[in-house]
């Protein structure tokens, strides 16, 4: 069972993504449970409010502007409410069931979790997941996310090599593999290969089970817990 309700964890970085009735509506039950008085929320927004309804009349938009860490805050913990939900309900079916919580690249949200707005921790320990996945991709250092991420959790790790991140210089498919293989990640998938990419790069990918080396700082994959899983979108046949 794959969840990847992050969205490449845009939805919980963003601030504009969804301003319906009841995201608002559950806002700000978020906003009074964080700050007890709607007093205190008008000093802490600069607000005009002094009332649910004072808070209702404005727009969604102007009040995530006054507070967007409360706002992503409230979106990181809905999409974790939303995993453990959905994980419980595979769980209630059969225990056994391997469930796999993909974080997508993290790495373009590295700021808002070095500025403690997104708690990655919280988003990968704590959840009721077998393995976490993470993709290789958008120019973001796959070292130093593997780093971090294998540093927080003791789960499983499945990795997304990418083929169009493969274009960009040292960032090739065997590179992306032999990280792969220096942290001994449980799982092995691709995106974005076109079909001839597939076919060039078989050998590599496949090979992943013997570890592959690029350095002496590369160690090598573990055989025994090795898979893996060609689950590719093509990319543009141009």
């Amino acid at each position: 069972v794959r969840l990847s309700c992050f969205g490449e964890f845009d939805y919980s970085v963003n601030e504009g993504l969804d301003f319906s009735v009841s995201s608002a509506r559950a806002f700000y039950d978020c906003l009074k449970e964080t700050y007890g008085t709607w007093q205190k929320i008008s000093e802490v927004t600069l607000l005009p409010v002094s009332s649910r309804s004072d808070l209702e009349a404005l727009p969604l938009s102007e009040v995530v502007e006054a507070c967007p860490g409360d706002w992503r805050r409230f979106r990181q913990e809905t999409v974790l409410d939303l995993v453990d939900f959905v994980s419980g309900i595979f769980r209630s079916a059969d225990p056994n069931v391997p469930i796999l919580f993909s974080l997508g690249t993290y790495g373009n949200g590295m700021n808002a979790a070095y500025s403690a707005v997104l708690d990655l921790w919280s988003a990968v320990e704590t959840r009721d997941v077998d393995i976490i996945g993470l993709s290789l991709c958008d120019g973001a250092d796959g070292n130093m996310m593997l780093s971090l991420l294998s540093s927080l959790t003791s789960k499983e790790i499945s990795v997304e090599v990418d083929g169009a991140w493969a274009l960009e210089e040292g960032r090739d498919v065997s590179f992306q593999v032999a990280l792969c293989g220096k942290y001994g990640v449980f799982g092995l998938s691709t995106a974005n290969f076109t079909l001839e990419q597939l076919e060039t790069h078989k050998e590599t990918l496949s090979g992943y089970a013997e570890g592959f080396t690029l350095d002496e700082t590369m160690g090598d994959a573990d055989p025994s817990k090795v898979i893996l899983i060609l689950s590719n979108g093509l990319g543009e046949q141009t």
